[in-house]
């Protein structure tokens, strides 16, 4: 069989989101795997994406309305009018609110700015970024900064070689233009030479938009970094995308696998549930698809979002300590409690004789498997004892099946294990040798 042809998604805005000092997650970690993966050369084996950011109808495919529409108005600067809100979506200090969960609007933050009360003011408003009605086929393109005293009506298009296709959703390509200013938001190769340079171009009536002020202050700074959940989760969904169409063998998302999002509330430091949107997206393609989870902690999130289908199998190993809830589907749900302290050779000794099983009843189209790496020992919240090798070897084992596979990644709180874990994983799935990490 030949080499797998890889996609690998990342955007340097990762890295810029923030959970607060004292907790344990650090979307900093995948800066720092990307820049181990370039250290080894594995990205001249993939094609790497930057992933777009999901849209909220896309969102609201398994989100409820209310919460989706929650997340893209809550700021810390308004957190206290959410009382009720912040208790029925469980937000809390473990799902803390902080400035990026999601592109939303704060008018009362560019009145502090009209005031000269703040210096940057973050503004991108929900009717603005969607101004026809939600439609993943034919997406807007959303509003850029500019600058406060010229605000002004935008006609947002550009042309790339005809940009007819993109209103039409027949490329991947978005560029907006706010006066003299810029910002790409592309999906393509980086191995690929970088897009012309390009000419602003009227674009259709139905795309005309006003474009509230934004804030380029001292040097016309970027601000708004493309927003957490968003961009983890239109990754997980581009992936799904690529590997539907063929485009892929392995799609790899280090951002996404957060497991424990429910249809309308956050858990576990997981707001918006990649994992379900990916397949539901495999799913239009697939009769069946299989999630395989070997984080530390149960995917709770996945298994109770398929409860009730016979499309989708869940597989999850965690502590004897997790309490499982008992599944209404009851042959489509796996759960295999471990003890605390569980080794490789313990880990395998059930892992792959059950995945041999299921992979012959079950007979999936794809798979999508969550390798949080919080089950490697040492890990600040972790109970496993799982090296590198033996985490590696159980996406290796997968891998052989030769199955469209949508990775992620998931929890891990001890960075350097991460780090290692997924620069790791990321050469078994390019089938590239590295020296010992």
């Amino acid at each position: 069989m030949g080499k797998n042809k890889v996609a690998y998604f990342y955007d340097s805005e990762f890295q810029e989101c923030y959970f607060g000092q004292n907790h344990p997650m650090k979307p900093h970690r995948l800066a720092m795997t990307h820049h181990l993966v370039l250290g080894y050369g594995l990205h001249n084996q993939m094609d790497v994406f930057r992933p777009r950011k999901a849209y909220p109808c896309e969102l609201a495919q398994f989100h409820s309305e209310d919460y989706v529409e929650f997340l893209s108005r809550i700021t810390p600067e308004n957190v206290g009018r959410y009382t009720n809100q912040l208790r029925m979506h469980n937000i809390n200090e473990d799902c803390p609110v902080f400035c990026k969960i999601y592109v939303g609007a704060s008018i009362e933050i560019s009145v502090k700015l009209n005031h000269g009360q703040c210096d940057i003011a973050i503004n991108w408003l929900e009717d603005c970024i969607m101004p026809l009605p939600l439609s993943p086929s034919a997406p807007s393109l959303p509003p850029s900064p500019c600058y406060p005293h010229r605000f002004c009506q935008l006609y947002a298009g550009a042309f790339i070689k005809g940009a007819v296709k993109l209103n039409h959703g027949l490329c991947d390509i978005a560029i907006n233009w706010a006066g003299k200013l810029h910002r790409a938001t592309a999906t393509f190769s980086l191995r690929a030479p970088p897009p012309p340079s390009l000419l602003p171009s009227p674009c259709y009536p139905h795309r005309f938009c006003q474009l509230y002020a934004g804030a380029f202050i001292k040097g016309a700074v970027k601000l708004n970094h493309g927003l957490f959940c968003q961009l983890y989760a239109g990754a997980s969904i581009e992936g799904a995308v690529k590997l539907n169409h063929g485009l892929c063998d392995i799609a790899i998302n280090w951002a996404g696998g957060l497991h424990h999002a429910k249809k309308s509330e956050a858990s576990g430091f997981c707001y918006v549930n990649d994992l379900v949107l990916g397949i539901l997206e495999l799913l239009k393609y697939h009769a069946r698809v299989l999630y395989v989870d070997i984080d530390v902690h149960h995917g709770d999130g996945v298994e109770e979002a398929f409860y009730m289908t016979d499309r989708v199998m869940t597989s999850s190993t965690a502590p004897l300590t997790v309490l499982f809830p008992s599944a209404i589907c009851k042959h489509y749900a796996v759960n295999v409690p471990l003890k605390d302290g569980t080794t490789d050779e313990t880990f395998h000794a059930l892992f792959k004789p059950i995945m041999r099983k299921i992979m012959e009843m079950f007979q999936p189209g794809a798979i999508v498997m969550q390798c949080g790496a919080d089950s490697l020992a040492h890990d600040r919240l972790g109970c496993f004892n799982m090296s590198l090798k033996g985490h590696g070897d159980a996406i290796r084992f997968m891998k052989e099946y030769g199955i469209p596979m949508l990775v992620t990644g998931g929890g891990g709180y001890t960075k350097h294990n991460v780090v290692r874990c997924w620069a790791y994983e990321t050469s078994i799935l390019t089938d590239t040798p590295v020296p010992e990490l």
